[in-house]
Formats: C-alpha cells, sequence, structure tokens
C-alpha cells in the first residue's frame, strides 16, 4: 500500500529518530508500548525524544507494541520508534484508506503542541488505524503468494556523490527489511567524507524464512539466527555476484578495486565481508557492523586476493538480536587468515548504529581511501 510514500520519507530507530529531530527534519514520531528499557542506549534516547519532540512542536505518538509496528512498517528486527521526515499527501492517503473503518478508544498517548495536530491524531490512533497510517508509509502485510523469481535489487541505488575529486568509493548494504536510503542519509551528513562515493544499493523483497515467510527487503533468506542455522547457500552466491559487479562498474570506471570498500549492516554487513573476502582483487577495506560470518568453513580456501585488507567490525555489546559473541567469533575465524580485522564494541549499544561508531567508521573510510 502506497509503497513509493517510504522513500526517504520515514527513518527507523530511536538514534535514528532522536538525529532527524535534532537537526529539525522529522514531523511526527512513533514509538511502540512496549519498548525495551533494559536497552539503555535506546531508552536514552526515546526519553530525549519525550522531552524533545514536545518542545518542538513534533507530535509523539505511543502506538501499537514493537512486533505490530514492524509488521506493518515490514521491517526486522523489531520496529520500536518510527519518524516521520515527509508528510506529503499523508493526511489525505490516510483519511482515504481509513474512511470506512470507525475509531476505536485507545490508550495511546499523544504528545503534540498544536490543537489541529492533536485533534487529528487523537482520532487515529485506534490500533486498526495506527496500522493504515503505519502502512501508508510503505509497510505491507505477510503475502501467500507464491515465491517469483527476482533479482538481487530493485530501482536505482541511493548515491552520496563527492565533493570535488574522487578519490575512492564505499558500497554499503543495508540490513532486513530496510533499504539504502537511510545510510545514504547517514554518508551523507554525520559520516560523510568528501572525497568519497558512496552506494547503497536497495535489495528486491523475497519472502523470509526466519521472519514466517514474510516478504521484505533481504540479499538472501535467513532461516535462523544461531551458529548451526543453515544458510542460503545459492542466494548468497548470487547476492556476492551481484556486489562483485558493483565492484566492477566502478573499476571500469576508473577507480582503483584498492580505492573501493564494500561494507553493510547487519545482513548487509554479513554479505559485505563474504562479497570482500571473495573479490579476487584487492579491495580498500571490509565494514561488518552488527553483523556475522557467512559461508565460515570455506574460508581461506582458495581466496587469497584481500587475505591483508583492512576489515572493521563493529558490534554493540548488548546486541540481542545478533549476539556480541559473532561478532567476536567472526574476529577470530577471519584473524586465521587476515591479521587485519580489527572488532570494535561500542557500550549499552543494541542491533543498531550510534554516534561513537559512526565516527570511527567515517575514520576508516577516510584513512583507507579518502587520501
Amino acid at each position: 500500500m502506497f509503497k513509493n510514500f517510504q522513500k526517504r520519507r520515514v527513518v527507523c530507530g530511536a538514534h535514528e529518530a532522536l538525529s532527524k529531530v535534532q537537526r529539525g527534519k522529522a514531523q511526527l514520531v512513533f514509538y511502540a508500548k512496549n519498548l525495551d528499557e533494559n536497552n539503555r542506549r535506546a531508552a536514552s534516547n526515546v526519553h530525549q525524544l519525550q522531552k524533545q519532540c514536545p518542545l518542538e512542536g513534533i507530535p509523539l505518538i505511543e502506538a501499537l507494541t514493537r512486533k505490530e509496528m514492524s509488521r506493518v512498517m515490514n521491517k526486522f528486527p523489531y520496529v520500536g520508534v518510527v519518524a516521520v521526515t515527509d508528510f506529503s499527501g499523508l493526511f489525505t492517503r490516510v483519511l482515504l484508506s481509513s474512511a470506512a473503518v470507525s475509531t476505536q478508544s485507545s490508550s495511546s498517548t499523544v504528545l503534540a503542541s498544536k490543537p489541529s495536530q492533536q485533534k487529528f491524531l487523537a482520532s487515529i490512533i485506534g490500533s486498526s488505524l495506527s496500522s493504515r497510517l503505519l502502512c501508508s508509509l510503505g509497510g505491507s502485510s505477510p503475502s501467500d503468494e507464491e515465491e517469483t523469481p527476482m533479482s538481487i535489487s530493485q530501482g536505482t541505488p541511493a548515491v552520496v556523490k563527492p565533493r570535488g575529486e574522487q578519490k575512492g568509493t564505499l558500497i554499503f548494504l543495508h540490513g532486513l527489511g530496510d533499504q539504502g536510503h537511510g545510510w545514504a542519509d547517514s554518508f551523507s551528513t554525520e559520516a560523510r567524507v568528501d572525497t568519497v562515493k558512496v552506494i547503497c544499493p536497495h535489495s528486491s523483497e523475497r519472502s523470509v524464512s526466519l521472519n514466517m515467510g514474510m516478504r521484505m527487503p533481504a540479499w538472501y533468506d535467513l532461516f535462523g539466527l544461531s551458529l548451526t542455522s543453515p544458510e542460503d547457500n545459492e542466494g548468497i552466491q548470487n547476492a556476492a555476484a551481484y556486489v562483485h559487479s558493483l565492484i566492477d562498474a566502478e573499476v571500469a570506471a576508473g577507480v582503483p578495486a584498492s580505492k573501493v570498500i564494500v561494507g553493510g549492516f547487519s545482513m548487509g554487513g554479513a554479505l559485505a565481508i563474504y562479497a570482500g573476502l571473495t573479490y579476487p582483487q584487492k579491495l580498500g577495506g571490509i565494514i561488518g557492523l552488527s553483523s556475522f560470518f557467512l559461508q565460515r568453513t570455506k574460508f581461506p580456501g582458495a581466496y587469497t586476493a584481500n587475505n591483508a585488507t583492512n576489515i572493521f567490525l563493529g558490534h554493540g555489546n548488548v546486541d540481542q538480536l545478533v549476539p556480541f559473541q559473532f561478532g567476536q567469533m567472526s574476529e577470530t575465524l577471519i584473524k586465521k587468515f587476515n591479521p587485519n580485522v580489527q572488532l570494535h564494541a561500542y557500550r549499552d549499544m543494541g542491533h543498531q548504529s550510534c554516534a561513537e561508531e559512526m565516527r570511527d567508521v567515517k575514520a576508516f573510510i577516510s584513512n583507507n581511501i579518502g587520501k
């Protein structure tokens, strides 16, 4: 429903939402009823949102649970906070799609400074209409349709152009259920390196076994998040070939492979590590954030071109989705054939990024391909 409305108009996560609010780019913020208070960093960001949104006149709405919000936003892992950055056409779309639905009473909280906003928002916070509102921002429901042949990517990648002479290229892959726009925004602001071009592609949608077959953007299928879970061998190979084609295109355009970094977050980070280590030419670096080591029994094998390439691994020490131990294991296994891998741990960070990590990533990019 209204899928094209999501592009560049919503961000997910407390850190990302707070960043938009602080920069004056948020117009509405949702947060889930059952936020994880044990995640101290996320809880701190939400508390900041609760203080700052009323001061800025930004509606802050408690609506749905994390699971419900994630389902209608077509995001995985669970989403606790969603910020809307562009209202264009939103009220009309929601009213039209919700005209036949009666408003339900709700215990949801609405914090808004403008009476007109309070009146409208209070009328749509019933669980059914909250779902419709979030769906209108780009979410979709699980589909029972049969899986059809798919390409690895969809649409044109989000690109951050360099300022002045280009010294290198970063190819960064988003996580499960996401798109490249959010990461492109980060690499155009807080993690920007002026001499580096950034390419953030968008994966196609596919059914994901781990998430009850729900269709969502994914680079390959996931069957589980344990060390013994089977892997989608064919899907991983196809996705890696796609990443290699992006690198090849940059090389053909005149950028040496040694000036290309491939990176990503979560499943995108896992793919970046695998695609980077299997590329036949030495790269400028590899970045894996909150990720894991795919196809680990195949290494080192015949893959030798990047056995000395600098590798940046970043992981939160309270990540409950991809545990910190996965980052430690990845570093240990990769270090057996590549001594230039380093794991950076971030205190009180869950399955997300933070300002400190993005500063470290920026430094890694600048030092390896930015000069």
